[in-house]
Order: structure tokens, then sequence, then C-alpha cells
């Protein structure tokens, strides 16, 4: 008789090292008390730290814990060493200070457990004096400009107004262009928008080249007038919203028609290819083609 035999094989699951949660953790608190990411900070200012560590779930306790800062990227150096923890946890608050000069501090937090696994957390401040004599604000530049069908073109770094002749031959700096039409009154146009015949017809351009886009902003003719910091003017600018007009591109045109070109409004503007923004406040509106209109600007320099 043959006789068969069967080997039973025994398998055991368990996990392998890999699996096995082996590093600590270590966390910083990030409550309004404490410091836990990148700040910004004065020279010689205390701050306040929390860390909390644990072992790993299958790994050693805790030996040592240690703090280091490095200054404007050199050396980290020690400032705190705590040895000896032997626990399955650790909780420091500690406070800390700023030094005297300017510059930046990278600081470094590690705990280490009794088989030599860490675990790190950083982060900088920039330290900074504060500007106690910030520089006096830049005036922007101001120009009063008088505009009618025959003196039409305006280039707004300069305050100089020209003829269609004079307009074209300083096409490059030609940002504000003007024309009075029976049916929409006072206009102001891009330059590089007027050369759409079919919206501009008889005041159309063959030769606008700079690209302005104009906004309706919550600025009061007072409010203009008393503007001597020319940072201000993007702001205002931003927070505006482009002007519209029937059947013209957003931003590109307003008018009397349109409620915009009014004595006393003031709309802001930005030229694409200087990249400076201004303000036009309407002084004077024309009452006929034979008339013109007033505006002063204030532009950046």
């Amino acid at each position: 008789m043959l006789a068969i035999g069967i080997g039973l094989g025994i398998w055991f699951a368990g996990c392998s090292d890999e699996e096995k949660e082996l590093n600590p953790t270590l966390t910083l608190d990030g409550g309004n008390e404490f410091v836990a990411s990148n700040k910004e900070m004065e020279p010689e200012t205390s701050f306040k730290v929390k860390v909390t560590a644990n072992k790993g779930k299958d790994g050693k306790d805790l030996d040592k814990f240690e703090i280091k800062v490095s200054y404007d990227g050199a050396v980290p150096q020690r400032d705190t060493l705590i040895e000896k923890i032997n626990s399955s946890s650790f909780t420091l608050t500690r406070n800390l200070r700023t030094r005297k000069s300017e510059g930046t501090e990278r600081w470094i937090f590690t705990i280490t457990d009794k088989d030599g696994k860490t675990a790190e957390r950083s982060f900088t401040i920039t330290v900074k004096k504060k500007d106690t004599n910030p520089p006096p604000p830049i005036p922007p530049n101001s120009f009063t400009l008088n505009l009618n069908n025959t003196n039409a073109f305006a280039s707004s770094s300069d305050g100089l107004v020209y003829n269609a002749a004079n307009g074209q031959a300083n096409a490059s700096k030609v940002d504000l262009t003007y024309f009075f039409s029976s049916v929409s009154g006072n206009n102001m146009a891009s330059p590089a928008a007027r050369k759409d015949a079919s919206i501009y017809s008889n005041f159309a351009i063959t030769w606008g080249t700079v690209q302005t886009e104009f906004r309706n902003v919550s600025v009061t003719a007072a409010e203009f007038d008393a503007l001597n910091d020319q940072s201000r003017i993007k702001t205002f600018f931003d927070g505006g919203t482009p002007t519209k007009v029937t059947q013209s591109p957003d931003g590109t045109r307003f008018n009397t028609s349109g409620g915009d070109f009014v004595a006393n409004k003031v709309i802001a503007f930005h030229n694409r290819s200087t990249n400076k923004y201004g303000l036009i406040k309407i002084v004077s509106v024309a009452a006929d083609a034979n008339s013109s209109a007033v505006v002063q600007i204030k532009v950046q320099k």
C-alpha cells in the first residue's frame, strides 16, 4: 500500500519592521498664546512655544529634547537641551526671545527616543524693527486739461493736449481721448478702443496704441482735491468697477449720457502701457461741439 504524507505549513501573521510605528511625534501648539509658524517680530521680543511629543506606538521611550536656532541661515546653535526624559510622552512650555539685530531666526525643535529616532518641527521669525519714521508720501503729478473736439488728445504723463495730427505723432504718449457727441454728450475713451469705427463712427481714429481702462470709484471731488499720496490712487482703482457705455467694451469709455462725465464726478484710470494709475475729476462739461470741457487729473509719477 502506498502511503501519501500531507505536510501542513503553519504561517503566523505579524507586523514587519517596516509596518511598526517606531518614530516619535512632535507638535507645536498653534493657539493664540503660542508661536508655531513663520512670523514677523520686533527685536528683543519675548514669545512662547509649547511642544508636545510622544514615542512611536512600537518605538522606544523618549530620551532627549533640544531647541536650536539658526541666525540668518548660519549653523544652528543650541538654546535648550533636556536629557534623560525616560517617558513615553513629553510636554514643555518655553519662553524664548528674539535677538537685538534684524534678520531671520529659524527655531528648530527636535525630540529623540532611546533608539536614536527623531522628530523635528521648525518655524522662522523675521526680526524687523518697526518703522517709526516712515518716509513722507509722494504727491502725484497734477494737471488741468481743456478738451474739445479740436484739441482732444491728452497725455497724462506730462499734461499736454494735442490736436489730431500732433496726437498721432505722439501716439505712444496719448492715453486719454475726448470728443463731444450730440447723442452722448462729453466722452472720454481709450485710444486703442477708439480705433473701432463700428462703435465710434466719424469719431474713430486709426492710430490709437495705448489701452486705458476707466473705473467708477467712490472718491468725492473734495477727496480728490485733498489727495497728496500717489500710492492711494491704485487702491482706489482696484476697488472700483469698470465704466459702462452701451455697445462699448466695459472700462474703455465713459460719457455724459451714461451719467459719468458730469461735473464733480471722479473716475479712476490705468494706462496699461506705462502701468501708471490716475484719477480724473470733471470740473466742467462742454454744452456743445463748439465748447470745451475741463478736467483735472492726478497721476502717479
